[in-house]
Order: structure tokens, then sequence, then C-alpha cells
């Protein structure tokens, strides 16, 4: 039996435990919500300051890296442009200087930064600390010297953090021209006799330009046709006879054991007005004042026209300088060689004097005891004297300073160095391997202007580092027909970034008429360079200035003034005195390799250094073109009309005469960020 009487009665749940429930419930809810909501603001926040803490990094790293590029980027320039000059730059780099870069003014420093803090990185407010500095040294190391390394690294400290940022730059020394080339105004010779003559040379140029002079190897027969003006220093190394219209501004150096006067010299004879004339020998019995038509040493017999004078100009010049050489006269001509201020007989030279008229009028000195000089009267034999004050004479003084500038190792390479007189010396020359017309064409671009085009081109652009024209083509811009450019017809080469290469080949002419042909830059030192093979030649025709365009070749900083309706002229700034104040040598180099001729004329513009090497090359200037450069070439002649002018134009590398900086030797090959 089941006992029911102790059987537990429950309760049924009231209203109150219901309510009780959902409150604890929704308390419980709310902490939950309230944990995560703490949680998603803290981690908003953590987020957020990551973020920032990234983006303050980042806008530093960014700061650093604009610092130390334009740091980087202003230092290659400056050197580029010859503001760091090469010896300062080799300097630093030599020793592996490392250098702070600051800022140009204590008000940069106050532009963004805390007042008295590093403006380096100017923008930034911060703490000190900050700084950027330039480490110069060689890569891949200081034996090999393959680059100059330049490393800047900008610094930026802070409180909280430490940015920087290093970018280097390489910089490497450009092939250079061989320091001999051009390193007179003209160089001639080493063929038949030169006939300069109907030529302005080396006119207006300033005192301090130190390579103003033109070199004449071979024989030279100065102004046979005419008026002949130099006023640049000549040097000749063989024989020189002068005729009519002759007149020398500059001195006149005659250089070595060869050189020597003609004794068939006539009309002006050999006169130059404020300059001073040297003998410059190494063996008084080889080196002979005067040589016979077969250049064999003789005495003078002759009245030589006008004589050999050296006539002072304003103080200036007047003298006659005799160093291991002998002269030697006969009766009656002594009169024939002349010095308004003295004559010099200096080492081991021989001076004697024979006549039976006058005592010559200038006092002759002998500088040192080893010299001889003998005055020669009908009836009595007198030695000029030595004293130790001839020595210190002024005069003596003088023309002893112009015998060393020209016996320097300078002057003469560039005299001792004669033209190439092989096609493959030529190439030689110019530093670059021999190739033939059909190598050239498998490994340049063609430059060529068919039919129509001629008149319609108007200006072509090119970057590329090589190009040809094949003259032997009749749709190049040279036809063969004979046909010359008559619109404005302009092929400009565009050396700003790199160094441009143009062949002629094809053995024929490369004709301008109206056009144009220029190489151009609009900053940096990269330079053109034309290459005529053997046989081509260039023809630059008469610039008649109808259509009023620019013709012929131009290969310098060039300023078209305008000269009646034609508008290529080469324009200098000068003094008061007329002399040139800023005058820059060219980046074109015109090169021929052999057998080749270059003639410009009336009008047409021709500027660059133009070196014609191998067998026989011919620089004609007809009728007064407008030239700017430096010539070598065996032969330099005038082709008729105007006299020609050559004015003086700086050396390779001798910059501005005008005292900017002269460019630098070295160009940039590349930035590396890290």
């Amino acid at each position: 039996m089941i006992d029911t009487s102790r059987r537990t009665s429950r309760r049924a749940p009231s209203r109150t435990d219901s309510v009780r429930s959902r409150s604890g419930s929704m308390l419980l809810l709310v902490l939950i919500i309230f944990a995560v909501g703490l949680i998603l603001i803290t981690s908003a926040m953590a987020i957020t300051v990551s973020s920032r803490n990234r983006y303050y990094s980042a806008s530093l790293d960014s700061q650093a890296g604009l610092t130390a590029n334009s740091v980087a980027k202003t230092i290659a320039n400056a050197i580029v442009a010859g503001d760091i000059t090469d010896t300062q730059l080799e300097a630093l780099t030599n020793s592996g200087k490392t250098v702070d870069i600051t800022a140009a003014t204590a008000a940069t420093a106050a532009a963004g930064s805390a007042a008295g803090s590093n403006a380096i990185a100017p923008g930034l407010a911060g703490t000190s600390g900050s700084n950027t500095k330039a480490t110069f040294s060689y890569y891949p190391d200081a034996a090999t010297k393959t680059y100059i390394l330049i490393t800047v690294k900008t610094q930026l400290a802070t409180a909280s953090d430490n940015q920087s940022q290093t970018v280097s730059v390489l910089l490497k020394k450009k092939p250079v021209i061989p320091n001999t080339q051009f390193g007179s105004l003209i160089t001639v010779g080493g063929g038949s006799t030169n006939d300069l003559m109907q030529m302005y040379v080396g006119a207006n140029a300033l005192g301090t330009n130190t390579t103003n002079y033109v070199v004449a190897h071979g024989s030279v027969m100065a102004a046979s046709g005419g008026g002949q003006y130099f006023y640049s220093d000549m040097l000749f190394t063989d024989q020189l006879a002068a005729s009519a219209g002759t007149t020398f501004y500059g001195n006149l150096i005659f250089y070595g054991n060869n050189a020597s006067i003609s004794t068939v010299t006539a009309g002006n004879g050999v006169h130059t007005v404020g300059g001073n004339i040297l003998f410059l020998g190494d063996n008084a019995s080889a080196a002979s004042v005067f040589t016979d038509s077969s250049n064999n040493p003789t005495s003078v017999s002759g009245a030589l026209g006008a004589g050999v004078y050296a006539e002072a100009k304003s103080g200036v010049g007047g003298g006659i300088y005799f160093k291991n050489n002998t002269l030697l006269s006969s009766a009656n001509t002594d009169s024939a060689i002349k010095a308004s201020v003295a004559m010099v007989v200096d080492n081991s030279s021989v001076v004697n004097f024979t006549h039976n008229y006058y005592t010559p009028s200038t006092a002759i000195l002998r500088a040192s005891a080893s010299s001889t000089a003998t005055y020669v009267p009908a009836t009595t034999t007198t030695s000029y004297p030595y004293t130790a004050a001839n020595e210190s004479a002024a005069i003596v003084v003088t023309l002893r300073d112009l015998a060393l500038k020209y016996s320097s190792s300078k002057v003469a390479a560039a005299v001792n160095r004669t033209i190439p007189s092989t096609t493959a010396a030529a190439f030689t020359e110019i530093g670059i391997a021999q190739q033939t017309g059909a190598q050239i064409v498998a490994n340049a671009s063609a430059v060529q202007i068919s039919g129509s085009d001629l008149t319609t081109i108007g200006t072509k652009t090119f970057t590329g580092s090589a190009y040809y024209i094949d003259t032997s083509l009749p749709s190049t811009v040279s036809p063969t027909s004979g046909s010359e450019w008559m619109g404005s017809v302009t092929l400009n080469f565009d050396c700003t970034s790199t160094d441009i290469t143009l062949y002629v080949i094809g053995g024929g002419t490369l004709q301008t008429g109206q056009g144009l042909i220029e190489f151009t830059r609009s900053s940096g030192t990269h330079i053109g360079r034309i290459i005529l093979l053997d046989g081509s030649d260039i023809l630059l025709n008469q610039n008649n200035y109808n259509t009023r365009n620019d013709t012929g070749i131009i290969g310098s900083y060039h300023t078209a003034t305008g000269v009646g309706t034609c508008t290529t002229y080469v324009s200098f700034t000068t003094d008061g005195s007329g002399n040139v104040t800023n005058t820059y040598p060219p980046f074109l180099y015109i090169y021929g390799t052999g057998n080749n001729t270059v003639n410009a004329c009336q009008y047409s513009t021709l500027e660059g250094f133009i070196g014609l090497y191998g067998p026989s090359g011919t620089v004609t200037l007809s009728n007064q073109p407008y030239f700017y450069g430096r010539l070598e070439a065996t032969y330099v002649t005038y082709g008729g009309g105007t006299p020609a002018k050559v004015p003086y134009c700086p050396a390779p590398g001798d910059g501005s005469s005008g005292g900017t900086g002269s460019p630098s030797s070295y160009e940039i090959k590349g930035y590396i960020n890290s």
C-alpha cells in the first residue's frame, strides 16, 4: 500500500519571481554589450594610434627621402655645371671626406621647424639631431676608381622615433678629347706649302686666353695673295716666307731646329706690331734664323722685302730673342733684321753682323756668357760684351718668360703633335674603333629625307646615340642631283641626354643649301660628333638669306642676332675695347678620316672643333662665312671674296672666358636609393 499522507506539494511561480529573472538576464546582457563595446573602443583606439604612427613614420621616411634626393641631385648638378670643380671633387674623394650639408639661411631654419633647430628637413618641427651628410668615395674601390660615389644620408631625429634615408649618385669621367687635340686655335701643315692668306685670325681675345696661338707645320707662305692679319701668336716649326700684305700683331715663335725665315721673303717681310720675335732652337749648329729655298741654313744676303722687324706698340713688344740659334749676315744687309727695343742673344746663340753702312740703332744684349754677338764694320771687329746687368734687363726678363711659356709641356704637346696622316691613325686620334660604311649602316640609324620632304620636313629631332647620312643615295639630305634644301629644313641632334655621333658615308658631298644641321643641348656636358669617312665631304652653300633661315652647321651656344636679313650669326659680348668676354667652347666635333674637305661659303654658319685627319684634309672658308671653333687640317685655305675671320675660341675644357665655371669632365651615371 502506498502511503500518500507524506507527499510534498509544489507551489506555482509567482509574478514577482518572473520579474526578477528577466532583470538578471538584462543585466548580464548589458554587461556583455559593455564589455564588447569596451573591446571595440580599445581596438579602434589601438588601430588609430597604430595608423597615426605608421602615417607619421611614413611622413618621416618621405621627408627624409625627399631631402636626401634633393641634396644628391643638387650636388650632382653643381658638379656637372662646374660650380664644384673637378679639382675640388677629386680632393674630397681622395680624402674620403664626409661633409655636413647645411641650410642656406637662418630664415630657412625658422620656416618649418623650431627656432634654432636644424633646417635640413624644413617643414617638420622636432628635436635637435636631424642632419644631412654627404660622403665622397671611389667605387668599387680607391684602386680602380671606376666611379665617384657620393652618398647622401638624411637623418631625422624626433622625441619618439628615428628615421633615415640614403641616396647615392654615381659619377664617371667622360671619355675626353685627347688634350693635344685643338690645343691651338689653328694647326696646319704636314704636306706641301700652306698658303695662309686673306684671313683675320685670333682677334678680340682677352689677355687671359693663354691658348690663342696658331701652330704651322711644314712650309708656310703668308699672304701671297693679299692682306693677312694675325692677332694670335704664331708658332712655326718649319720655314716661313712672307709676302705683300702680311701683318702680325702677336708674337712670332720659330720653334725648333727646322724653323726659319726664307731668304726669298718679300713684300712687308716678317713684321710684328706690338709683338716679339723668338727663335727657340735646340742646337745653334743646326738651328738657323735664315734658310734658302731648299731649307738649308744660309747667311742673309737679300733685302727680304721690308725685312724682319719687331716693332713696339704702346710699350709692348719690340724685342727679338735668340736661344740656341745662329744668325749670319753678309755685306749691306743688316737693315734686313732689326728690333725697336733690343735683340737679346742667349744660351749658345751666335749672332754675327757684317755691314759697311751703319751701326745697328738697337741694343744687342748678350744675356749669357756662352752666347756670341759680333759687329763687323769695314775695318774693325767688335764683340758685344756679356755683362751681369744684361740678365736683369727688363727686355731680357720679358723675352725669357715668353720663351719659358712656349717651352712649357702644354705648349710643347700642342706644337710637337702633328696631323695624323693615315685613316687608322685618324680613328685612333678620334678615339673610336675604325669602321667601314657597311658596319656603320648595320649599327646606326639612317637620316633620310626624300622627295617633297625637302621643302616640308621643318625640324626633325634626333635623340639617339648614332646616325648616318649616305651621300651616295639621292634620297638623303645631300641629293646627288645637286639640288639643295629649299625650305626650312632643320636636322636637330639633341645632346642633352647623350653623346650623339653622325657619320657621313658614301664618298659624296653633304650639302646644306638653305638647310641647317644643329647640335643642341639644354644642359649637361654631352657632345656631338660628325665623322666623315674617307672621301666624304661637307659643303655649306652660300646663304642667300632670301628665306631668312639659319643655314650650315651649328654646334655651340648660338645667338642669332640678325645681320641684314640673315638670322645666322654668332654673337659675342665684348668689353669697351672690343675684347670677347663670354666665349664658350663648342660642343660639336667634326672629324675627317681621310681625303676630306669642309667648305663653308658666304653667310653660312660653321661652328665646332674641326679636325680633318688622315691623308690630305682641307678646310676652306669662302667669302667670309660665320665661323666659330678651332681648326686642324693639312690645309686651311681662303676661298676668295671677303677675307675669312677666325675669332678666338677657347680650347676644349677651357670653359668660358667670362668667369663662369668650366663644365665638368664627369657625368651622372645614375642614382641609388636605399
